[in-house]
């Protein structure tokens, strides 16, 4: 039960990351990557240790994802420019709220 939430959780993540227009995130899950927007001066890695991390997202906002990185659920190469995109985006990240 637990693998079908994390899937779904991590398509709804994945679904609002893809609508980023400024900046770039890749992410890095085991031998797996993703990225999303266009990359440039402005991006962030994000590497996840626990697949929890995006329920946490995804039905825990940003109050949940902050938890999960304090439970290194995941962890991010530069936290003040994932931010940054995470604001300049804020319209596609509204739905994870």
């Amino acid at each position: 039960m637990k693998n079908i939430l994390h899937r779904i959780a991590k398509a709804l993540v994945f679904r609002q990351l893809k609508k980023i227009d400024t900046g770039y995130i890749s992410i890095q899950e085991g031998n797996k990557k993703f990225s999303f927007g266009k990359k440039g001066n402005l991006s962030a890695h994000i590497t996840v240790h626990d697949p929890r991390f995006y329920g946490a997202l995804a039905f825990g906002g940003s109050i949940g994802v902050s938890e999960a990185f304090m439970q290194k659920f995941w962890s991010v190469n530069d936290l003040t420019k994932l931010i940054r995109i995470m604001a300049i985006n804020q319209n596609a990240m509204d739905q994870l709220e």
